[in-house]
């Protein structure tokens, strides 16, 4: 029987159900290695309020990006 965190995480990534908080962690990770190439040891050595904001322009970007998807079809 799979764990409950396998559960949750696998709802999450299928159905876009809430899952567990490293799952958070990791997609802004991606993201972050994704659009600027930086790793998690790059995020730790940037001002915090800079991790921050770039955080909150990826959110924004990600959902545009989304939106104009979900308008297409």
């Amino acid at each position: 029987m799979p764990s409950r965190f396998l559960t949750g995480l696998s709802g999450a990534i299928r159905m876009g159900t809430p899952g567990p908080p490293v799952l958070g962690q990791f997609l802004m990770e991606r993201e972050f290695w994704k659009e600027l190439g930086l790793t998690r040891e790059a995020l730790r050595n940037r001002p915090w309020r800079e991790v921050s904001d770039y955080a909150l322009i990826i959110q924004l970007i990600r959902r545009e990006e989304n939106a104009r998807a979900s308008r297409r079809r």
